[in-house]
């Protein structure tokens, strides 16, 4: 690649392994005959007349009590049919004949039939058909179908000479005028063989030029002599000229990077995990354990363990828990101590990694002592623990032994796997289910809180299974009485929320499937449910917790486990929702498990076996793993110009740019993919990998060289990577991210009727710009929307079209808007939504303004060189990678913006410019006197004579922000003065 190539600020890219193919098409019918009896057709009669034929008379119909065909015995006649089509530019005919030839007096070697279609008011007598394929006979039993060149057709041997053939053409109305293109595909019917199809397309032309009108399916003998044409099955159909995929630009800003709520790096070991505890897969294929392959084809581990506290493991079974007889209510110490947790798992996971972030989960289904818990009779006969501190205890003591024993610790606990599960915590029948909730959760927080790992493990809840809780009726009464009572009745105990995040289908795209279903968390509903829960603890408590997903994916999987795209499509769009909150998000652990040596039906696992685990192999799972093995590096800015491509980048060492995109629209999106690189870096190279949907599973093409980002096809559901090499890059410098919340949560609207928030940012920052994220929910989908959004008075642009909702169950939407420089302030700010008319049941769930800030490295950067530094350019609305605006002179007075920068004057303003004014003093001499600007340095120059050198009178004056003022004592009559000035670095 040149280097001008790879400096352009636009690269574009394509796939070499990739087609860009066009959306799809829709087809309609013209005609489908049989030939039948049922269709009026009668044995050894014309065809003429019936079904819209009109035929020379030879062709004559035969078998229509059977498998029914129309019959000519050789000559020249034809027969067409009224039925007729148009085709607009790029449209197709599709003509399905299936047909027999057979003769009575040898074969000859010359065109024998056409079969195709003619203009239906021009075209007759001979050319009909004027457009089609020929069958030509080769005179020894073998023929073909197609056109002239070899490349063109489709040969049938000898061999098949008397069987019944299918040949199918398709044929495109070109857009050079008067011209078709057309191919030829054949099988064998009788065999059961595919002949193939033509290698090359034809190009054909009607005799008279006509070429868009109304158009009759045809066919003819010619030349035929003896031999013998039977059609059995004839059938023609159009298909719509396909449109080729939209284009969505997705932009990086590779010259400086994002701190997300202090966090500047992709961390790993929060973002990627997989299911059970590290330690737990130690069976052994081709000389690696389990966890060992995980870890070298994935870069993670599995993240999740749990804990039982009925019974332990001994030699020949389980052994039950026994009361202490001292303290009723309590584990005996001695068999706690000894034996509590699966200590040696967590051992085994701190030699593969001793730094891997993992969550330790009570296990629930009632795996308490009954000594611990309520009477059975009233939780529903599950085990529900009512001695919280016996709890807490042994919560506890489980983290001891894995300590002693020097194993890996857990950095989060789950107090109780998917507490709010009836069979988990048997207060789920009754109406304060979840004050008792919040008590058994408190206590183990305590407990821990008063422990030596107060400060190393956090205590995390409720791992809520079902939390769709904006309810049936979209009233959020579930949210009132569940989650939002959670926070408030667990006060500051909790360390992080607990959430499993389950996806479900209906067999269609993610997008399709949201529309008809709310079980698709990926595509806003997850993000907006997060800032509810945010805003309310802001709201509450002055401050937010962390998520912890210890478990999310696909929970129905209509295609089957084996089928591993849909789970991988889940898991990527739950993960990729989130990416860009790791001021929130503190662990993501995918529920695709290692193995499941317990239940080896189970295929949602990287190691399955088809042999009750006598031998077990990798499954398509480990595309998942290998996707994204290599992604790492600082965050960038990115956005695209369509709300259903999720994207996100990162810089790696200043060397590989990575690039994630996920398409979650219905049909396929042309990427154009533009990266805005420093003054001096260039790009080196470019791959991509993709995953996408083959042969009824996932199927993944590797990193591959791209030769054109701009018109890169990801289809409908796939996520790519692309991976782009730098050189030349400097140092960046950091823009600083921070969210604020609005002072409501759940605000019913009406039509038309604006709702105002007030959002405080902290004073001492320089708030350049930002979005404002809304959280939009509709009980019945969206009939259009928003009507005006705006920040402090200011109106925000790109209002989204949320039309393509309407009727949608339980719609949730995020929307992000882009907020311009100048708008926010320090202190209050406000905020003012007002949505559509005409919509029903809508809500603002929540809002959030996320506000950037230059770092104090950046308001000296100047990432285009261009000797403006880049919070000068953004505070005056110039572009920061743009390095041609340093040179034009914005306001015509003379000095270019750059000059004007130095300065320390407004670009914008003809009449802002360093006055002078020289006065002569009393007796001898002048005073000079200019307005300065504070961080600059000044230097005063004079000379008596304009054509002669200018000479320092003095220099090194730090500018005051105020007038400064040289006398120059000299007795010179006449002299000259200049102020020069420099920035004060």
């Amino acid at each position: 690649m040149s280097n001008e190539g790879m400096n352009r600020m636009k690269k574009k890219s394509v796939l070499p392994i990739l087609i860009l193919v066009a959306a799809p098409v829709f087809s309609a019918q013209v005609l489908d005959i049989a030939f039948s009896s049922a269709e009026g057709f009668v044995d050894d009669a014309p065809i003429d007349g019936i079904q819209g034929f009109n035929a020379q008379n030879p062709w004559v119909a035969g078998d229509v009590a059977g498998i029914g065909h129309a019959t000519l015995p050789g000559g020249w006649s034809r027969a067409r049919n009224y039925a007729g089509f148009t085709l607009e530019v790029g449209a197709a005919v599709v003509i399905e004949t299936t047909f027999r030839l057979s003769t009575t007096n040898g074969w000859p070697n010359t065109d024998v039939y056409y079969v195709g279609f003619a203009e239906e008011t021009v075209h007759s007598g001979l050319a009909t058909p004027s457009i089609g394929s020929k069958i030509h006979s080769n005179g020894d039993g073998s023929f073909w179908v197609g056109s002239s060149d070899a490349g063109q057709q489709v040969a049938v041997p000898a061999a098949y000479s008397n069987d019944w053939i299918k040949f199918t053409q398709t044929i495109t109305r070109s857009a050079v005028s008067n011209e078709f293109i057309g191919t030829v595909a054949a099988t064998n019917l009788t065999a059961g063989i595919d002949l193939g199809t033509t290698s090359a397309s034809w190009a054909q032309s009607t005799a008279d030029g006509s070429w868009g009108g109304a158009m009759n399916p045809s066919f003819r003998g010619i030349h035929s002599g003896s031999v013998r044409m039977e059609i059995d099955h004839w059938t023609v159909s159009t298909l719509d000229a396909p449109t080729l995929p939209q284009t969505v630009v997705v932009n990086v800003d590779a010259t400086r990077t994002r701190s997300i709520g202090g966090i500047n790096s992709l961390d790993r070991e929060t973002w990627f995990g997989v299911y059970h505890e590290a330690g737990y897969g130690t069976r052994e294929l081709d000389g690696k354990t389990i966890d060992e392959w995980i870890l070298e084809e994935g870069r993670m581990l599995p993240s999740r363990g749990t804990v039982s506290y009925d019974s332990y493991w001994e030699p020949g079974g389980y052994v039950d828990y026994t009361e202490d007889p001292n303290r009723p209510g309590y584990i005996n110490p001695i068999e706690l101590t000894n034996n509590i947790g699966p200590v040696s798992r967590y051992v085994t996971a701190k030699a593969l990694d001793p730094n891997h972030k993992t969550i330790f989960s009570g296990s629930g289904h009632g795996r308490y002592p009954d000594f611990m818990c309520w009477d059975p009779a009233d939780t529903h006969g599950i085990n529900t623990v009512s001695n919280h501190a016996a709890h807490g205890e042994a919560v506890v003591t489980a983290h001891w032994r894995i300590q002693d024993a020097g194993g890996l610790m857990p950095h989060w606990y789950e107090v109780m796997n998917e507490s709010s599960i009836q069979n988990n915590f048997g207060w789920f029948w009754d109406s304060d289910a979840w004050d008792k909730l919040a008590e058994f959760h408190v206590g183990v927080a305590d407990a821990m809180h008063a422990s030596s790992f107060s400060n190393t493990v956090k205590v995390s809840g409720p791992t809520d299974a079902y939390p769709f809780r904006d309810g049936s009726s979209g009233d959020f009464s579930s949210w009132e009485n569940g989650n939002k009572k959670f926070i408030y009745l667990t006060e500051d105990k909790m360390d992080a929320y607990g959430i499993h995040t389950y996806e479900q289908m209906n067999g269609g795209t993610a997008y399709d499937d949201y529309l008809e279903r709310f079980e698709i968390w990926h595509l806003g509903r997850l993000p907006s449910f997060l800032d509810l829960w945010e805003n309310e603890q802001v709201n509450t408590w002055g401050d937010t917790k962390p998520f912890v997903f210890s478990e999310y994916g696909l929970l129905n999987n209509i295609a089957g486990d084996t089928n591993a795209f849909y789970q991988i499509r889940s898991c990527n769009g739950i993960l990729l929702s989130l990416l860009d909150r790791p001021d929130v998000v503190d662990k993501m652990s995918a529920f695709l498990m290692s193995w499941a040596p317990y239940s080896w039906d189970q295929k949602r696992v990287f190691f399955a076996s088809d042999d009750n685990g006598t031998n077990i192999y990798k499954t398509s799972y480990f595309e998942y793993l290998r996707f994204w093995r290599d992604l790492d590096g600082d965050y960038l800015f990115s956005n695209a110009d369509s709300p259903h491509l999720v994207q996100h980048a990162f810089l790696d060492g200043g060397t590989n740019l990575f690039v994630v995109l996920q398409n979650n629209y219905k049909d396929a999106y042309a990427i154009d993919l533009r990266a805005a690189l420093p003054a001096g870096a260039s790009m080196v190279s470019a791959q991509m990998q993709r995953l996408y949907h083959a042969n009824n599973d996932v199927a993944r093409d590797p990193f591959t060289p791209v030769a054109d980002l701009g018109n890169v096809l990801l289809g409908a559901d796939e996520t790519a990577m692309f991976k782009l090499e730098l050189s030349g890059m400097p140092l960046l410098p950091v823009w600083d991210e921070s969210n604020h919340y609005g002072d409501r949560t759940l605000v019913p609207m009406q039509a038309g009727v604006g709702e105002a928030y007030a959002i405080d940012l902290p004073p001492g920052t320089t708030h350049s710009a930002g979005w404002l994220n809304l959280g939009l929910y509709a009980f019945e989908g969206f009939s259009n929307g928003l009507q005006q959004v705006s920040v402090n008075g200011t109106a925000l642009g790109n209002l989204p079209d949320l039309s393509y909702t309407a009727g949608a169950p339980r719609h949730w939407a995020k929307v992000s808007l882009r907020i311009p420089e100048g708008v926010l302030q320090e202190g209050s700010n406000s905020v003012t939504v007002v949505p559509a008319d005409g919509e029903p049941l809508m809500k603002i769930t929540s809002v959030r303004l996320t506000s950037e800030q230059a770092s104090d490295a950046v308001f000296n950067a100047d990432r285009d060189l261009d000797g403006m530094s880049d919070a000068w350019e953004i505070e005056y609305g110039f572009d920061p990678s743009d390095f041609a605006d340093g040179a034009l002179d914005s306001d015509g007075d003379g000095f270019d913006n750059s000059a004007e920068y130095v300065c320390g004057t407004d670009p914008h303003d003809d009449q802002d410019f360093i006055s002078t004014i020289g006065l002569p003093e009393t007796g001898a001499g002048f005073k000079v006197s200019f307005d300065s600007k504070s961080n600059r340095l000044y230097a005063v120059e004079a000379t008596e004579d304009l054509q002669s050198v200018w000479i320092d009178f003095t220099n090194g004056i730090p500018g005051t922000g105020g007038p400064i003022e040289i006398i120059d004592a000299d007795g010179t009559t006449n002299r000259f003065y200049r102020i020069k000035v420099q920035l004060d670095h």
